[in-house]
Order: structure tokens, then sequence, then C-alpha cells
């Protein structure tokens, strides 16, 4: 009998959608949920997937009586706090296919690389990084970033071993995100190091962050242990360099703080623990979109104006409705003929509004209200003019950029 696969997502989890919906569409099998807001979700970005919304105390035994493969964004160890009665109850084991991205670089990694050891079916990144791994003997770890402050900041200022591989550079880097690709024996051995990231800090109490005097004497302590902490203690570069180190405590407490927590809460590692050597592409392979911190080496306008070429643009008003990918609207052409424009404006995901201080005017704020965009972005030369400003904020939320006239004369506006 042929065995039967699903996704699923089980739990308000939203973020999984958009790493197991495209498998289910090229796999061609459903994907299952049990919260209705994932569903309509999916059913809206992804319509030509096959989602089910089963209800919650149905979903249980639905899923381990109906399927014998699942793909899931959490590991066997996990699935199994939650359907492990039902499999017994049924006297049947389901196999999980873990699919761990959406956890891989969102602060909670803990318990996902813990269950690596244990996990028989692991989807994982690229190619290129896994040969690169394979085939390379003192690689420990690959990141997918060349980050930009590999560049700008002091704490990464160190030589680097370089080596050339396929069609790109690789070079030794002292810390990374925790998106990374390393083998299941480097990652049992080093998994009490990881495990650090998610402890208490125990000077992180009230007592001593309210007390002056003992803020003051405990202010190295505060906060927990963070990536660049047991990055250090493991790739160890700079790290005995420790008159270095001590000058940082006066010139960049960011950095001292770094290797304070280190040595605090590695120090085991750091002494008697073997070097781990941790490798970067150059160019990049993966980047986190902003705009202060795109990876050096790619010409970002380049990719960004073929993505967005003259034949994507739309065109609607004055007679002329040429909607395509990104359209040029107006708000008098919407308001004119809303129930034209109801079913055009709920396919769009992304709004940017021009002039958006108009949004304080009750015909332009409805308007705006009534646009389901989950992204939105206003520009305007001032946000806060008016007494109604905050109306605005409701339209698109709080300013989170600002440039000045030297700023727009600098990149040539």
């Amino acid at each position: 009998m042929k065995k039967k696969a699903a996704a699923l997502i089980y739990g308000d989890n939203p973020n999984y959608i958009d790493h197991l919906a495209p498998l289910c569409h090229y796999l061609k099998i459903p994907l299952l949920t049990n919260i209705e807001e994932i569903f309509d979700f999916t059913k809206k970005y992804y319509p030509n997937v096959d989602v089910k919304h089963i209800e919650n105390k149905d979903v249980n035994f639905y899923v381990v009586k109906n399927f014998d493969n699942i793909l899931a964004c959490t590991p066997k160890n996990m699935f199994d706090t939650e359907f492990r009665l039902h499999q017994d109850v049924l006297n049947k084991e389901i196999n999980i296919f873990w699919c761990p991205h959406g956890n891989s670089d969102k602060g909670r990694t803990v318990f996902f690389m813990e269950a690596l050891k244990d996990a028989s079916n692991v989807l994982v990144y690229g190619d290129k990084m896994i040969d690169f791994l394979k085939n390379n003997a003192v690689v420990d770890f690959v990141s997918v970033y060349d980050h930009l402050d590999l560049y700008t900041i002091e704490f990464h200022k160190y030589k680097s071993y370089i080596k050339t591989y396929d069609d790109k550079h690789w070079r030794t880097i002292n810390s990374t995100t925790c998106t990374f690709l390393t083998t299941k024996n480097v990652l049992i051995k080093t998994k009490n190091i990881f495990k650090k990231y998610s402890k208490k800090n125990f000077f992180d109490r009230d007592i001593f962050k309210k007390n002056r005097i003992l803020r003051h004497l405990f202010l190295d302590f505060f906060g927990r242990a963070t990536g660049a902490d047991y990055w250090s203690s493991l790739t160890k570069i700079n790290i005995f360099k420790l008159f270095r180190i001590l000058k940082f405590r006066y010139r960049n407490y960011g950095t001292w703080q770094i290797y304070f927590r280190s040595w605090r809460y590695n120090w085991r590692q750091i002494l008697f623990g073997r070097k781990y050597y941790l490798w970067a592409p150059i160019p990049t392979i993966g980047t986190h979109m902003e705009y202060n911190f795109l990876p050096p080496t790619i010409d970002w306008d380049k990719i960004f104006k073929k993505e967005i070429s003259e034949d994507k643009i739309g065109m609607i008003g004055d007679g002329v409705f040429d909607p395509r990918e990104i359209d040029v609207v107006s708000i008098p052409t919407i308001v004119r003929d809303p129930k034209k424009f109801k079913n055009y404006l709920s396919k769009k995901e992304v709004m940017i509004t021009d002039e958006v201080h108009h949004a304080q005017s009750t015909t332009w704020y409805k308007t705006i209200m009534k646009i389901p965009a989950v992204y939105r972005f206003g520009l305007t030369a001032t946000p806060q003019r008016g007494e109604k400003f905050l109306l605005l904020e409701a339209c698109t939320g709080k300013i989170i950029y600002t440039a000045g006239y030297d700023k727009l004369i600098e990149e040539k506006y």
C-alpha cells in the first residue's frame, strides 16, 4: 500500500507557511492546519496548494489515522509531545521529515539543534554548502552570509584563511547568525555551547537592575549569552588577546561584552575545547533584506532593477486600466469606483503610499484602511503635520526611517 504524506502546521505558526506551502505544491501533497487564520492565509497567497483546516479536537487523530509521513517545521521529538498518545492508541508510528528552516534564525534554536542528533530525515540548505562541507577537512560550520559588519566593525579585525571552491571564495570568520550548516557529529560535540543561548542570567533580576550600587558593581554581568559569544568561544579568534580585549572595556563596550560573556559562559570550551572553523562565502549566498546592511560585492541595484522592470509596472487612471505586478493608482481613482477596486485591491500584498500625510483626511484614511495589503509603507516630508497625525500611524505604522537634505543630496536625489 502506498504511504500517504502531508505537511502539517500545528498551532498558531503562520511563519511556517512560506516554508511548507511551496513543498506541498511541488510534491502535490496537502497542507494540514488546525488554525483557521493559517488556512485563510494559505488560500490567499498559495491558491494552488491543497490546504485543509481540521478542527482542533480532531486534528491529532486525523493526522495519525490518515497519513504515514509528515513534513513539519518541528522535529520528531516535539511532534511526539502532542501526537505520542494518538500514535500509541492507533499502534502506528508517524515518520517526520523535518524542515527546520523556519526556526534556524529566530533565537529559539536550542531545542531544534538538540533534536537534530535524533532526526532521521532533515531538509538542509543548498548543494554548494553541502559539497563545501563534505569536501573540505577543516570545515566545521558553514554560514550562508557574507555580513556587511564583517568589513565595518572592530570585532571582526583579524586574519582569515581563504579557500576557493566551486565558483566562490570562502573565508574563516569568528561569528555568524543561527543559520548555518554543519554535520551531526560536530553538532553533538558543541550542543552544550549552544544551550547556553537559552539559559536565564542570574544577574538580570530586578534587585540588581534597580539598586544603583549593585547595578554599577555587576554591570558587566547583565544580559544573556548571544550568538557572537558562543561563536567566539568555538572559533577562538582573538579570544586569547587579553590586553586587546581589556582595551575594549573603555573604548568599545559592546565588543568588550561579547568577549566577557564568551569567557564567562564558555571558559571550559575556550581553555580545553578544540578550535572550530566557521566559513562564509564571498559573495554571499543569502542575505537579510535590510537596506543599510546588505552584503557587499553584489550589485543590488542591478538585481532590483531586473526584478522590477518596466514591463511589470501597470497604470490605472484617466480612462486607463492596465494592471500588472506593480501598479500606480491614485486615491481619487479608487474613491470614484470602490466596488470595482475591491476585488483588485484584495490581491495586492504591498502598498506604498506617496504624500501619506493626507491620510489625516477622512477620505484618504477610510480608503487606505480598506486596503488589505499586509505590508504598508508611506512616504512624506511632513509626517507630523496637522492634529490628526495619529491617523497616519494607524494607516502605516510608526516612522521607521528618516532622511535629511544632506542625506538626499548624497544619494543624488
